[in-house]
């Protein structure tokens, strides 16, 4: 009785707490070292390139983004949603712990991308080809850890319910999505291929503007927008999925 007394007047951790418990759980499991291992393997594939134009880390992060993927997994690796009692047991509410954890990924990630910069800037310094980074606009170096983030955020909904059946069935029509539109345009009904293409990939505003023009050298006056358009909806679409689960959604339906 005495220790059921004690448990329950132990306090709550914090926000702040919550946060700093998930970073050390992530350090810990040193899933960031592989991360940072394969981004660092990568810039001395690309260093054995015989003259790049670009700083060589700006070439490793267009080739490294399906790593924000592989990274989005790993920060839940073992954790899938039926497997997380443990994680949810813990003495914070589940969204609060959830979200930190996410955020802590989301950190670790981008001090992965810092440290491949700072690596490459010594070998630079060594090589005599630290000119080149002069070259390089203040977008192109803001798009590198602005592209591998967002592709993280848009990863982390679909890990976050990874075993819940309305997850397989968006990445099915996902996956259906591009040949259904083709044989539409096919058969003359062109609209829906080219709003998807105009919100994917050709327009001002669209996903790949944000990922790949800073990078490009193509970044203007609209990916400053379109990065923090795609930055803000994909913030919420894990902030969404990190709260609630689909039978929390549900639930909140029918009491509306």
């Amino acid at each position: 009785m005495t220790t059921t007394q004690a448990h329950a007047l132990r306090p709550v951790p914090g926000v702040g707490t919550t946060i700093a418990q998930q970073f050390r759980l992530l350090g810990w499991s040193s899933r960031w070292l592989y991360l940072t291992a394969a981004l660092v393997a990568l810039l001395m594939l690309t260093g054995l390139a015989p003259e790049m134009t670009w700083p060589r880390p700006v070439l490793v992060g267009l080739l490294a983004l399906p790593a924000a993927v592989i990274w989005a997994m790993a920060v839940w690796q073992g954790e899938t949603p039926t497997r997380r009692a443990t994680h949810w047991s813990l003495p914070v509410s589940r969204p609060l712990s959830d979200a930190a954890r996410v955020l802590a990924g989301a950190v670790l990630l981008l001090a992965a991308y810092a440290a491949l910069v700072a690596i490459d800037a010594v070998w630079a310094l060594l090589d005599g080809s630290i000119d080149v980074w002069t070259l390089v606009d203040r977008e192109v170096w803001l798009g590198y850890f602005v592209a591998p983030l967002v592709v993280y955020l848009y990863a982390m909904p679909l890990v976050l319910w990874s075993e819940y059946r309305i997850t397989k069935w968006f990445v099915g029509l996902l996956l259906l999505c591009p040949p259904t539109l083709m044989l539409l345009e096919a058969q003359g009904i062109t609209r829906p291929m080219a709003g998807f293409v105009n919100v994917m990939v050709s327009g001002d505003l669209s996903m790949a503007s944000a990922v790949f023009d800073p990078m490009l050298g193509e970044a203007d006056a609209n990916w400053w927008l379109a990065a923090l358009v795609w930055l803000a909806f994909g913030a919420a679409f894990t902030a969404l999925t990190a709260t609630y689960r689909p039978d929390d959604l549900r639930r909140l339906v029918r009491q509306a």
